[in-house]
């Protein structure tokens, strides 16, 4: 689950729930008007669970919906595990964070200049995406689900024998049947430069740590109550590993006056420490981080 937030508003619809089937790869992009918790839990139970039934475990990043005592307890009620990712690592999340990639791409190729039509598109571009092949599944998400293919041709009116007297009838199914063709061609095309590029940056392997492992953490993602950030340490620690947290991130050991900061990281955030090892040229261990009076938020 992720939320596509910012976006025009349009009868007080300004974001997009994300909802993407591990399994299957099916989606639903569900338009919000607000975010509370008990309301997601409603709209979860009419949008999902009506349609799928109950889910085994839940993906999503710590947005501070996901994080309520509320949508907690509803979760742990209906023996749903929730998984979050660690701090400032979307990549857990990874195929709805590409998912939401797609999703934007179709909404800037076909709404209107102004922007007001984006809710209207969403049903289109959720079953052109069920009705695509899939990279990873080798099949559509609509099969994998259903194990048969929708019925999806549109018939041309001017092909008809019988002939309409509806022009404007007419012309919404060759609408409807153009944007269908384009999208497909678009989606295909997204998907392969996303993946592209996505490889391209993940080639490099991260380095690997153990427990016990001193490191510093890049303090990209931290804000203190320091003037400017530019000027700032970039680093912070040294902090001690204390535990391995699924195969890419860290539990560390963090200094009592760490704040409120989640104490799993990826290992992307992470670097080795070196001890200074040249007589009299040692630096100083920089302090612990002197944190704003908010939570860490992802």
């Amino acid at each position: 689950m992720d939320f596509i937030t910012n976006l025009p508003n349009v009868i007080g619809y300004d974001q997009c729930w994300v909802i993407v089937d591990r399994f299957t790869k099916m989606a639903h992009f569900i338009p919000l008007k607000i975010r509370k918790a008990k309301e997601l839990a409603l709209i979860f139970v009419r949008e999902v669970w009506r349609l799928h039934g109950l889910t085994k475990r839940v993906v999503s990043d710590r947005d501070t919906l996901f994080m309520t005592l509320f949508w907690s307890e509803v979760m742990r009620l209906v023996e749903v595990e929730l998984v979050k990712s660690s701090a400032y690592h979307p990549q857990i999340d990874g195929q709805t964070e590409r998912v939401n990639q797609i999703l934007e791409h179709y909404l800037c190729t076909y709404y209107m200049w102004d922007q007001d039509d984006w809710v209207d598109l969403l049903p289109f571009v959720e079953f052109c995406y069920y009705n695509t092949v899939h990279n990873a599944i080798k099949q559509t998400p609509f099969f994998a689900a259903y194990h048969q293919h929708p019925e999806n041709s549109f018939k041309n009116p001017k092909d008809n024998v019988t002939e309409s007297n509806n022009p404007e009838a007419v012309k919404t199914v060759e609408d409807l049947d153009a944007m269908r063709e384009a999208m497909r061609e678009n989606m295909k095309a997204a998907q392969t430069r996303m993946v592209k590029y996505y490889n391209q940056k993940v080639a490099n392997k991260e380095p690997q740590f153990k427990v016990g492992d001193w490191v510093i953490v890049n303090a990209k993602n931290i804000k203190t109550k320091r003037p400017s950030k530019k000027l700032d340490y970039k680093l912070r620690g040294k902090c001690e590993i204390e535990k391995l947290c699924g195969t890419n991130a860290y539990r560390l050991k963090l200094p009592p006056l760490s704040g409120k900061i989640h104490p799993v990281f990826h290992v992307s955030l992470l670097e080795p420490y070196c001890q200074n090892t040249i007589p009299g040229r040692g630096s100083p261990t920089p302090p612990p981080v002197d944190l704003e009076q908010q939570e860490y938020v992802i």
